[in-house]
């Protein structure tokens, strides 16, 4: 008896599986749909404008930030293909060539300066993340170099976040 309902169980799952496909294509008439689960409610789509759990986790997956985090946790890089100390006070960040924004326009230094600006400016929620920068500065179509007001040997991690 236990070994025919297992049976039955069995091709029932495989009938089912054989009719996946078929159930989870679309026709091009019918727009995809992208269903998240979260919780709490997304308050904005402004990377800077709330500095909490349930807003952050979902920006990880609009917006990429200047350096990621591997499986141990390792900094790597992301938008910065690579950053380096040049002196005790300036991080240097090359910027990775041929992104492009949703709307086509490429990104460079000029965009990772406006972000970061904005990221410590007025208003924004997530400043103090940045709060030892002193100036972010572009030296090159794709590098920029931040300095910050003393010494800090964690710049590159603060770079890990959607809202920097």
């Amino acid at each position: 008896m236990h070994n025919r309902f297992a049976r039955a169980i069995a091709i029932g799952l495989l009938a089912g599986l054989s009719l996946a496909p078929a159930a989870y294509s679309q026709s091009p008439s019918q727009p995809l749909v992208l269903r998240v689960a979260n919780q709490g409610d997304v308050l904005s789509l402004d990377p800077h404008s709330l500095n909490e759990a349930v807003q952050l986790s979902f920006l990880y997956n609009v917006f990429e930030s200047l350096v990621t985090r591997d499986k141990q946790l390792r900094l790597g890089p992301s938008l910065a293909t690579a950053w380096r100390l040049k002196s005790p006070m300036v991080w240097q960040f090359d910027l990775r060539q041929g992104v492009v924004f949703h709307d086509g326009a490429s990104f460079g230094a000029d965009d990772a300066v406006f972000s970061l600006d904005r990221a410590r400016g007025e208003g924004s929620d997530v400043r103090s993340q940045l709060a030892t920068v002193k100036e972010v500065r572009k030296t090159g179509p794709y590098q920029i170099e931040i300095e910050t007001a003393r010494p800090n040997p964690t710049p590159s991690c603060r770079m890990s976040s959607p809202t920097s």
